[in-house]
């Protein structure tokens, strides 16, 4: 049995047409599967952690349990882009008996650009249905030391951690992920099929308000000043921001961060390095550096905007970066 996990709104209606492929694929397979679908009330992470408690209560049944929830392994199909797969990991409370296929149909779809996973739904629905895990990938955690919302207000009751796929930032990049997150452009612009437009146009905004912070990034215990940082990505993929080559080495199966760091740039250095980060150049330019460690702390002067995999919370000063001691096993 395949559990299908929807958000009907996503990616501006691509996830309910990708849903609608999917569905006439598994009725025609003669494929038994249930769909769940998201709702303002019960959003990805919400209605995974639901899906993962019925299955474990049911399964406890054994041969009494409805055929539904019958399996030994949870299987979840999930139609979304980088967004819901971060919501999903965050729902997921028993990821040993949990197998993840992925129908990527975001508008940045880094994690599937990073692993090889193509935007052809039937072709990477064949694969899934084979049942076999192809890749185990890491999941970063980050672990919030302080939390504060846009006009630098603490926060203190938001203080938690967080899973990621892709890369966690601070700075620059996840300023640019909250102002895309909080504006009614990138949806406009995903229902046009131009949802990278949102994140590029935001971009150039933002490098003219985006300050320059002392911080202090602990690599393994390793302490290395950056006096006038714009941003620190934390990359567990290649790729993130919608096809950006943040980190050419990254791997997602060696539990090390790539951390690139942008420190002591002006808005000129940004529009000269700016477009050479899609294919990974923006390594030779000076004031850019990567760093590759498997834990990592933060220390900031002021709040600075955080995100993990693009979805943004708060701004924090203090964040700390492991990895998660459990794997998402994938179906392609």
């Amino acid at each position: 049995m395949i559990h299908v996990i929807v958000n009907p709104a996503g990616a501006g209606g691509a996830a309910s047409r990708a849903w609608m492929k999917v569905r006439a694929a598994l009725r025609e397979k003669k494929v038994p599967f249930k769909a769940h679908f998201s709702s303002p009330e019960h959003d990805i992470d919400a209605l995974t952690r639901r899906v993962c408690e019925m299955y474990e209560k049911q399964h406890a049944l054994g041969e009494k349990a409805p055929e539904a929830w019958a399996d030994d392994e949870l299987t979840l199909l999930v139609i979304g882009g980088d967004g819901t797969m971060n919501l999903l990991v965050n729902g997921i409370t028993v990821f040993d008996r949990v197998r993840v296929g992925f129908i990527p149909c975001g508008s940045g779809n880094d994690l599937a650009r990073s692993v090889g996973i193509t935007k052809d739904a039937e072709k990477e629905l064949e694969t899934i249905l084979k049942g076999e895990v192809c890749r185990t990938l890491d999941l970063g955690e980050l672990v919030y030391g302080d939390c504060y919302d846009e006009r630098d207000v603490e926060l203190p009751e938001k203080k938690k951690n967080r899973l990621f796929n892709i890369s966690c930032g601070i700075g620059f990049d996840a300023a640019v992920c909250w102002k895309v997150q909080t504006t009614p452009v990138k949806s406009l612009l995903n229902k046009l099929h131009l949802g990278k437009l949102s994140y590029i146009a935001i971009a150039v905004q933002e490098i003219f308000k985006t300050p320059r912070v002392p911080v202090t990034i602990a690599y393994d215990g390793e302490e290395k000043s950056f006096p006038q940082l714009m941003l620190a990505a934390f990359m567990n993929e290649r790729y993130q921001g919608g096809g950006f080559m943040f980190a050419p080495e990254a791997d997602p199966t060696d539990e090390k961060y790539d951390v690139c760091v942008g420190d002591g740039l002006s808005t000129a250095d940004f529009f000269k390095i700016f477009p050479s980060a899609y294919n990974g150049g923006h390594v030779r330019f000076k004031g850019v550096s990567i760093n590759r460690a498997h834990e990592v702390e933060v220390s900031a002067a002021q709040p600075m905007w955080v995100h993990t995999d693009g979805e943004v919370e708060c701004k924090a000063k203090h964040v700390r970066l492991r990895f998660c001691a459990e794997k998402l096993r994938m179906l392609n």
